[in-house]
């Protein structure tokens, strides 16, 4: 019947067929152990000086019947064996295969004079490979029963060495984070047995950045040890425990001293950084983990990888949790030299030891950020816990510690910005430290208003001093948190007034009585002045109306007033700038590159002034007469601004990475501008309906063009099939329409390229060849990530484009639809907001707003003939 065709039949005899041959182990076990002991019993009679050799001979002849008892029990048990378990352990029902592994782990722990061998142990080696999870997962189970007991560790060696590369493949690429948490739980025991090579235990150390929690909680203890174990060479290099006690002195409470913490530390950010640093770097918009081989996009407000493996390793590593002692080290000058002047000093060798490169800074300052949060959530807890009662000086000591501790802080920020203000990696850790003040522990803080003016004051310096857009985003974000504490008043306000005045004064005196429109006349420190300064800009826009400040003119500055030229009001030179992008590039990269980026920064700045002034005009248009000047300037602004962008999107090739960027701010710009039709006002004539006309069929059909390389492009690094044939008519028809060069070819075929290059490399050397393919990988999972977000994000403004009724909606709808199916589910969930409004379903009916009927479509005169249909899209 463990033979039968029939499912159900099968499973039920195999299942009997297995408790069978377990019964007749524990069987074998009790005989194979009374015949030992008989035997040895016999053996102590025999010693004695008055042996009883009747009793020696019974006892020799038990020992002897249970042997041959065992010997028949042996046989019989190969024979199931034979006859069920060789079949039934690969069957294709997997419930069958989960039995079978369950079963071979209890015969192994019940009879391990049959069958604890590598004939039997092999069959639990192959099941790792199975395709199923279930039976994966049991098999490492049971593995996990015999690794744990140390007197088997002797017995597994042989197997160890054949399958030790596949367990480390199933902790590091499983697609099941259950299983992969069982394997790292499985080479925890291999590696306290000294039977994993150390390419293996940086393979499982580099998952405490991984994407699953229960992954990352599993791997702890593997990563604590191996800290525990470089803290160990650390000392010993130092001269032993005795020698570092001597070097660090008496023990002090001071958290600026030298500690064994310290180096603890030490080792944690080298095994962090050693394992972060295995794929090499990424670019800056591309954010490693957590996870092996799993890059995703770099949000700033998210947790980073440092900050997610911290918060994993806080409770298993108490020197993650005493953030004091962190700061403090982080804090200590390791270059001082020995006062006495020798460098073989036990004090110097310490410091040696003790310093930190410039990637363990960051990588410590994101473990601080980690410590602090949890330290106050925890004191938050604690304080908001209603179940456990507490009388009036638990209270008032919980309140002392988060007063405390937020004095501690807010003097530690400006200390660490002191240090590594410089750096824009590390300034940005630092800034981020600002966030945790922003929680409601610190709200008594906070009204000591003093005290976070001088915090105020540093951010705005690192704000104005650098010109990273990380640093600026985190600057930038701090002071927006600090808008909203209302224990602060208008200290806020002030500060951003300040930088709003500095930043426009610099940004007019950079601009004034020069040609803002054309490539090649600015030197390389000018254009990089500039697009600092409008970086700064873009940032403030962000967090702070800027219209008052753009549309003001400046007075020209002394050294550069003249009598042909007057100042105009920096949106008006912004939106200029733009212009540069449709300029013809420079036979300098570095120059054309930094073009490049100030058009683009003065575009998203613009974007942001019309974010703030639709708003305030539709504000006005409901409650005061405004004069006709007014909605004159903004049409005028709101033209150049759309037609600057039209000319970057008529100049440049269809798939130049800016062409994504600049079409989705048209789109954001129109949508912006579809709220003007919700406007009901008794003052104002319809006039401001001007700006909210939709957006030019040609500009449309520039749009749609970008939008079809960014699917090429997203299908090419992901290797996705995408229909492309009317993208060559709608590029043919471009030309004719437009008079535009024709767009640079875009190669629908994934595959070409990639199968060529992996061809070339399995031409050389097998090391050579693996570095090339991972590195090969690493870069292809990058392009696919970043091109994936082109496409959602341009996806996305045409969504809500069509939704505002900004673009000819039947056709932008049909043409989104056309790759709904063939792009991933990320894209398919994008479009899926077309139908917000129906819950899901299409509409059935004819659009809202009709289109205007043709002479030659009779028959729906309000739906566009297939034909121009098709051409339009």
């Amino acid at each position: 019947m463990s033979a039968a065709q029939n499912r159900p039949f099968r499973h039920t005899a195999t299942v009997v067929s297995l408790a069978v041959i377990t019964a007749l182990c524990e069987v074998g076990n009790e005989l194979a152990e009374e015949a030992s002991k008989a035997l040895r019993h016999s053996e102590t009679q025999k010693k004695g000086k008055n042996a009883n050799k009747t009793r020696v001979s019974e006892l020799q002849d038990y020992s002897k019947q249970a042997k041959a008892n065992q010997e028949v029990l042996d046989n019989t048990v190969k024979d199931w064996f034979e006859t069920i378990y060789i079949h039934r352990y690969r069957d294709v029902d997997p419930h069958i295969r989960v039995d079978c592994a369950k079963a071979i782990g209890d015969w192994i722990v019940a009879y391990p004079d049959l069958f604890f061998n590598g004939k039997h142990l092999r069959y639990l080696g192959w099941v790792l490979s199975d395709p199923n999870h279930s039976t994966r997962l049991e098999a490492i189970k049971q593995l996990h029963r015999f690794y744990a007991d140390k007197n088997k560790i002797g017995g597994l060696k042989t197997f160890t060495e054949r399958f030790r590369a596949r367990m480390v493949e199933i902790a590091t690429r499983d697609a099941e984070s259950n299983v992969r948490a069982a394997a790292v739980e499985l080479l925890d025991d291999l590696r306290e047995g000294g039977l994993l090579e150390p390419d293996d235990i940086d393979n499982i150390g580099r998952l405490v950045f991984d994407a699953e929690p229960r992954v990352r909680k599993s791997v702890v203890g593997f990563f604590a040890e191996s800290i525990n174990d470089a803290y160990e060479a650390k000392v010993d290099t130092l001269g032993g425990q005795e020698a570092l006690e001597e070097i660090l002195g008496e023990e002090n409470d001071s958290f600026d001293s030298p500690c064994q913490e310290w180096i603890k530390l030490k080792c944690l950010a080298e095994g962090l950084d050693s394992y972060d640093s295995a794929d090499g770097p990424l670019p800056p918009s591309v954010e490693r983990g957590p996870g092996q081989g799993v890059y995703l996009l770099h949000a700033g407000s998210a947790d980073t990888r440092f900050m997610v493996a911290a918060d994993t390793l806080h409770e298993q590593i108490v020197e993650v949790r005493e953030w004091e002692k962190l700061a403090g080290y982080l804090l200590y000058d390791t270059s001082v030299a020995d006062q006495n002047g020798d460098t073989a000093s036990g004090e110097s060798q310490l410091k040696q030891e003790l310093r930190l490169t410039e990637s363990e800074e960051v990588i410590l300052l994101e473990v601080l950020n980690s410590s602090v949060k949890q330290a106050v959530s925890s004191l938050v807890e604690a304080h908001s816990d209603k179940k456990t009662k507490k009388n009036k000086k638990q209270k008032e000591d919980t309140e002392e510690m988060q007063e405390k501790a937020a004095r501690h802080l807010a003097n530690l920020i400006p200390r660490l910005l002191k240090k590594f203000g410089d750096s824009p990696q590390t300034a940005a850790s630092t800034l981020r430290l600002g966030r945790v003040l922003s929680l409601e522990a610190f709200q008594e803080f906070r009204q000591d208003s003093s005290t976070y003016a001088t915090l105020l004051n540093d951010f705005n310096k690192q704000f104005l001093s650098h010109a990273n857009e990380e640093v600026l985003a985190e600057a930038s974000r701090a002071l927006l948190r600090a808008k909203s504490y209302h224990e602060l008043g208008d200290v806020p306000d002030e500060r951003i007034d300040t930088l709003w005045e500095d930043t426009i004064a610099t940004f007019s005196t950079l601009t004034h009585d020069k040609d803002l429109e054309t490539r090649g006349l600015l030197s390389t420190t000018v254009l990089d002045a500039m697009s600092r300064t409008v970086l700064r800009l873009e940032k403030l826009s962000s967090i702070s109306n800027p219209v008052e400040y753009f549309e003001t003119e400046p007075s020209a500055p002394a050294t550069a007033r003249s009598e042909t030229s007057e100042p105009s009001p920096p949106i008006d030179s912004l939106i200029a700038l733009i212009n540069r992008a449709a300029s013809p590039k420079g036979s300098d990269p570095e120059t054309a590159a930094l073009d490049d980026a100030l058009a683009m920064h003065a575009s998203r700045t613009v974007c942001f002034y019309f974010m703030w002034r639709i708003p305030a005009f539709i504000k006005s248009l409901q409650t005061t007469t405004l004069p006709d000047i007014e909605l004159e300037n903004l049409a005028v602004r709101r033209d150049a601004y759309v037609n600057a962008l039209g000319a970057v999107l008529k100049t440049r090739p269809v798939n130049d990475e800016l062409n994504a960027l600049v079409s989705g701010m048209l789109l954001d710009t129109h949508t912006i501008m579809a709220t003007l039709r919700q406007v009901t006002t008794d003052k104002n004539g319809d006039e401001y309906l001007v700006l909210a006309l939709e957006m030019d069929a040609v500009l449309q059909k520039r749009i749609l063009r970008v939008f079809g390389a960014a699917e090429a492009a997203f299908a090419k690094a992901s290797g996705k099939h995408v229909e492309v044939e009317a993208e060559n008519s709608q590029a043919q028809e471009s030309e004719e329409d437009d008079d535009e060069e024709p767009a640079d070819p875009i190669d629908a075929d994934p595959e070409s390229e990639d199968e060529a290059e992996d061809e070339a490399d399995a031409e050389g050397g097998d090391e050579e060849q693996t570095q090339a393919s991972q590195a090969k990988r690493v870069a292809k999972l990058q392009n696919s990530l970043l091109a994936e977000q082109r496409l959602c994000e341009l996806a996305s403004k045409l969504v809500l484009a069509v939704l505002g009724r900004m673009v000819n909606v039947a056709v932008i709808k049909q043409r989104l639809e056309r790759n709904k199916t063939r792009l991933g589910h990320n894209f398919k969930l994008v479009l899926e907001h077309l139908y917000a409004q129906t819950k899901g379903k299409k509409p059935r009916a004819k659009p809202p707003l009709p289109q205007p009927k043709l002479a030659h479509n009779k028959q729906k005169p309000n739906l566009p003939h297939p034909k121009r249909a098709q051409r339009l899209s």
